[in-house]
């Protein structure tokens, strides 16, 4: 069996009998789009919006993404959440605990922006070195 093919505008199969007009691109859309909710958030999907698949479902693509690190486990706090968004640094006067964690995730983010910028330079280098190249021939 020929499966329909989908929205154009809010990506949902159609199916028989609903009504559509064909777009001067060639694609299929609905004449009245079916409202789309996300099962992760409960809020609507619109046309335009990120979307990702789980068979037949479609979540916002933050939802998948939230809804997949969920699953795998999650991961720890990266340095730039200890020290910015949980202000560490305010309960350091209060307990000992916090300045060794706050200093280590410092030492995080010190090595984390080195290997950064030593990227930035391989990229910039290695692009450099291919414009030189296509300048030769």
């Amino acid at each position: 069996m020929a499966e329909f093919p989908r929205c154009a505008m809010c990506r949902v199969g159609v199916k028989p009998g609903q009504r559509v007009m064909f777009r001067s691109d060639g694609r299929v859309a609905h004449v009245d789009c079916p409202e789309v909710t996300c099962p992760v958030c409960t809020r609507q999907i619109f046309p335009g919006d990120p979307i990702r698949r789980n068979g037949e479902e479609m979540l916002h693509g933050n939802c998948w993404l939230k809804r997949q690190r969920a699953m795998a486990g999650g991961s720890a706090a990266s340095p730039w959440t200890i020290v910015f968004e949980q202000r560490w640094q305010r309960r350091g006067s209060l307990d000992p605990a916090p300045v060794s964690e706050l200093r280590a995730a410092a030492r995080e983010v010190c090595v984390e922006a080195r290997a950064l910028r030593r990227f930035a330079r391989l990229v910039c280098w290695s692009s450099r070195a291919l414009r030189e190249e296509s300048a030769v021939v």
